[in-house]
């Protein structure tokens, strides 16, 4: 094998004591050690690198390697990184009479690691800032509808104001993904549950509606599959609200399950129930004409079913590892 006086690693041999016995040429010049003075390995290292030092030494003195990464001033430039590993070196029985050390210089490695560090964060900070302005535009744009609509007659009021509710929930998920840290997907079911209260809040329906948002937390999926979703929630709890109750007090329901490999969303009323003739590609509305759309983009299945006077229940399922 390689000799230690040919390695350009600094390599030694340390006693009982922790005092080095041997090092090779390479290490005496590098770290500047004294090959004619009584050199203790713990006292190579600077302050804040000592516990880890004395925590390696421990493990190899029971008989196992250990390793550790510090940062060493040395005599001859600046302050270099060091990936040292602490090996027992067994004698007569098994017991660990010695310990190598071996030091290698990884300050170009070290470098790039921070260099990587500090690119991810600037990253993630300009992530941040353009989801949060994002946001904020969103919310500007929907303000200025709302503003709009309050100037106009109540079908194009109607209108305006179910068009800044849309923009709403996209400003919505910007909102979270500049919030969290992972910025490529979405806990949907607290998006889901946010959007449905946002939408009732958003209509005045409190006081005569019961809403029970109990959406599975934990499901985390792209950003253009939970905008999908969340707007068709959107849509589907704007019609109930606006449809489902003439004013009288009901419960919607507003759920999201995982049934592998699928999502179920589902949104179920108690209110006056659907047409017998109700088809949602057929519905003259925007808002089942979005959904149908969204639906298709999903790749998903739309399902519905009620009676007159035994409420409305709709099924959306869909695969997130479909692309779209």
């Amino acid at each position: 094998g390689q000799s230690p006086e040919t390695s350009p690693d600094c390599v030694g041999l340390v006693a009982h004591e922790a005092h080095l016995t041997y090092m090779n040429s390479p290490g005496t010049w590098i770290l500047g050690i004294d090959s004619d003075g009584k050199q203790s390995w713990a006292g190579l290292w600077p302050p804040d690198a000592v516990d880890l030092v004395e925590y390696s030494l421990e493990s190899a003195r029971s008989g196992r390697a250990s390793h550790f990464v510090a940062r060493r001033p040395t005599p001859r430039g600046a302050a270099r990184w060091w990936d040292v590993m602490v090996s027992p070196v067994f004698g007569f029985g098994g017991v660990p009479q010695r310990l190598l050390c071996v030091a290698r210089d990884v300050t170009e490695l070290k470098d790039l690691e921070l260099s990587l560090k500090g690119s991810l964060s600037m990253h993630q900070t300009l992530f941040f800032e353009m989801n949060h302005r994002v946001k904020n535009n969103l919310s500007i744009i929907a303000g200025l509808l709302r503003l709009q609509a309050s100037s106009c007659e109540s079908t194009t009021q109607e209108h305006l104001l179910h068009a800044a509710s849309r923009i709403s929930v996209v400003a919505d998920l910007h909102q979270r993904l500049s919030e969290a840290a992972v910025h490529d997907r979405v806990d949907v079911g607290a998006y889901i549950e946010q959007v449905a209260n946002s939408v009732v809040h958003a209509l005045s329906a409190e006081e005569h509606l019961i809403l029970n948002a109990r959406c599975e937390r934990g499901i985390h999926i792209a950003v253009g599959h939970a905008v999908s979703l969340a707007l068709i929630a959107a849509e589907l709890v704007t019609n109930a609200v606006r449809h489902a109750f003439g004013g009288e007090l009901g419960t919607l329901e507003v759920g999201l399950t995982s049934q592998d490999p699928h999502l179920v969303l589902r949104i179920d009323d108690d209110g006056r129930g659907l047409p017998a003739d109700f088809e949602a590609r057929r519905s003259l509305g925007l808002g089942m004409r979005i959904v149908d759309t969204l639906v298709s983009q999903l790749k998903g299945e739309l399902i519905v079913g009620g009676e007159a006077d035994r409420g409305a229940h709709f099924q959306v399922l869909f695969s997130p590892q479909t692309p779209i």
